[in-house]
């Protein structure tokens, strides 16, 4: 093996590979020779050497100057990629640069630079793909809470929690359908939740719900275990009725459009995320995305939307 700039085994870390600047630039060198000898020899042309050059000198450019937030090169490469979403608004744009540095290891890979490619965790993005579904603004999360704090009946208070935990979680209706009242509980002197996330099997992620743990104990009351939200007959909400019903909640306060669901309670919590200097890669996790294209809708859309003016980074519930 040549002198590697990165290996991908359990022994090495991001940290072995981003101080490793000289072999970068060596290797860096020797690869757009490679591509310089394609294009002499009229396999590619002058154009793509060129457009090859320019594009990978952004990533090398990155990689040098950006500390690694975790030690994991595969989630390194994604804050490569949550880095390019933040800059680049054209899918298009992202793609190319994903495409080269791609390219680059792939190569690395090829001639024994590296033993491993890392670069499958660069996955393109859907073209310029913007969300079908809005969130609820500052002045329509007002009218929402001050609705909420006055109706009456016996499910007034059973919505509003349901809203409150929805908007203050980011989780998804159906991770909101099997929450259950054991679920509650401290760890490392936090209030959390545990939620069964999206593609896993078991209650093993959890959400700290510090801010709203008095409000959701008090909606609780006596009830020792069961389902978090239920009917009037002690029933377990389904995801599909939990979704009526804040469907109602909005129609009740005059907001009666086919993009603002329940969904647009978990867009909010990622708004707020950003708007108070939360990162790309925060608002993955926060979301439990497995894949950062999942999350480059939530960005596009503050990103054009960027008015801080007309969102709520702080919930009066």
């Amino acid at each position: 093996m040549n002198t590697a700039i990165i290996t991908n085994n359990s022994q090495t870390t991001v940290k072995q590979y981003v101080d490793n600047k000289v072999s970068i630039n060596h290797q860096v060198n020797l690869y757009l020779d490679h591509v310089l000898l394609l294009a002499n020899s009229k396999k590619l042309s002058m154009s793509t050497f060129k457009t090859y050059s320019s594009k990978l000198k952004i990533f090398i450019k990155w990689f040098k100057e950006t500390p690694a937030q975790s030690s994991s090169l595969k989630l390194h490469l994604q804050e490569y990629q949550a880095y390019l979403i933040s800059v680049y608004t054209s899918s298009k744009t992202i793609n190319l640069l994903l495409s080269i540095t791609r390219g680059f290891f792939k190569w690395l890979f090829q001639n024994d630079f590296i033993d491993t490619d890392p670069s499958s965790s660069l996955i393109n993005e859907k073209d310029d793909v913007k969300t079908k579904k809005s969130w609820v603004d500052q002045e329509q999360q007002q009218l929402i809470f001050e609705y909420l704090r006055t109706a009456k009946g016996s499910t007034a208070k059973r919505n509003r929690a349901m809203i409150i935990f929805a908007i203050s979680t980011g989780a998804r209706v159906n991770e909101i359908a099997n929450v259950n009242i054991e679920d509650f509980g401290v760890h490392n002197g936090k209030k959390i939740v545990m939620l069964l996330r999206k593609g896993y099997k078991t209650k093993d992620k959890s959400v700290i719900i510090d801010h709203i743990h008095d409000f959701m104990t008090d909606y609780i009351g006596d009830r020792k275990e069961g389902a978090l939200f239920v009917s009037n007959k002690g029933a377990a909400l389904t995801s599909d009725s939990i979704s009526r019903i804040i469907k109602t909640v909005f129609r009740k306060v005059g907001i009666d459009s086919s993009t603002v669901t329940a969904h647009s309670l978990r867009k909010s919590f990622a708004m707020k995320i950003l708007i108070n200097g939360g990162t790309v890669m925060q608002v993955k996790a926060a979301l439990n995305h497995k894949n950062i294209s999942s999350t480059e809708i939530y960005i596009n859309d503050y990103n054009e939307y960027k008015n801080p003016g007309a969102l709520l980074a702080t919930f009066d519930f």
